[in-house]
């Protein structure tokens, strides 16, 4: 499955200033799955977790993405195309 649509408008500058405000798991869980479009059970298996922890961590991310996007200085971010 191809999970780059999500991102869709996103360029990698951008992707990476966002991902820099994660946890390093969380960078690397929407990196390996947005980015990357690795399947969730090969980012649990590289981080040696369950494939639920992945689902879990991803959702902390967005959150955290979502929350960036309410911030000043992220107003005008859009943040919608990771949900």
């Amino acid at each position: 499955m191809n999970h780059l649509a999500a991102l869709d408008g996103v360029d990698q500058i951008e992707l990476r200033r966002r991902l820099a405000w994660l946890t390093p798991e969380e960078a690397f869980v929407v990196d390996q799955w947005y980015v990357k479009a690795a399947p969730p059970e090969a980012i649990a298996t590289d981080l040696g977790r369950s494939i639920r922890h992945v689902y879990r961590v991803r959702a902390s991310a967005i959150q955290r993405i979502v929350a960036l996007g309410q911030a000043e200085e992220f107003a005008n971010a859009d943040v919608a195309e990771f949900l």
